[in-house]
């Protein structure tokens, strides 16, 4: 049980680490689920 727990907390830990990007409009660091291409890409295919 304790190990699962450390476990958890660690993937959390670096899931924050590595999913962070920083808002250029805010400045504020933001959790982000998809790359930078695709980000652009679907503001290309929602502009069509």
């Amino acid at each position: 049980m304790r190990m699962t727990y450390r476990c958890f907390v660690l993937s959390l830990a670096v899931l924050g680490l590595a999913g962070g990007a920083r808002n250029p409009v805010t400045g504020a660091r933001e959790f982000v689920m998809m790359t930078e291409a695709q980000e652009i890409a679907l503001g290309r295919e929602s502009d069509e």
